[in-house]
């Protein structure tokens, strides 16, 4: 009986001694950190931190249909869309699909826009991403599109 209870006393322990971290560190959590990321660089405008969500042999087709398959395009068009407007973010990841160290994430965004004549406009749609974990663990976009 006194063994029993002992191990019933070292389980409890060890449950209550997970590291935050551990819980932390799953693929979802990663994913959606993320994106969250990149939710927090467009609202801040912060082409730096942009630079460092896509890899450097990312491809992005936005809305306009012309696939920019290089970082400095993808920096470049960032670039001029926040010098034409201001924007605020929002995305939600409705689903996504891990396979070893590439993940499918689809997402809806909006954003609402406001231009230098103080017009503004809500704009919505579905964003899709491949992402690929880098050797530090990290998962950055591969691929981009959105509608």
């Amino acid at each position: 009986m006194k063994l029993t209870k002992t191990f019933a006393a070292v389980l409890i322990w060890a449950a209550f001694s997970i590291p935050a971290s551990a819980i932390s560190e799953t693929p979802e959590y990663e994913i959606k950190a993320a994106m969250a990321d990149m939710e927090q660089a467009l609202n801040d405008s912060n082409i730096r931190k942009l630079k460092t969500i896509y890899t450097n042999d990312a491809v992005l087709i936005p809305t306009e249909a012309r696939v920019l398959n290089d970082k400095k395009a993808i920096v470049s068009f960032w670039h001029e869309r926040f010098s034409n407007a201001t924007s605020r973010y929002h995305i939600d990841v409705i689903h996504y699909r891990v396979n070893k160290n590439i993940a499918h994430l689809s997402a809806l965004w909006s954003a609402t826009v406001i231009t230098p004549d103080i017009q503004s406009e809500v704009k919505y749609g579905y964003l899709s991403n491949v992402m690929k974990r880098q050797p530090d663990g990290s998962w950055k976009i591969a691929e981009q599109s959105w509608d």
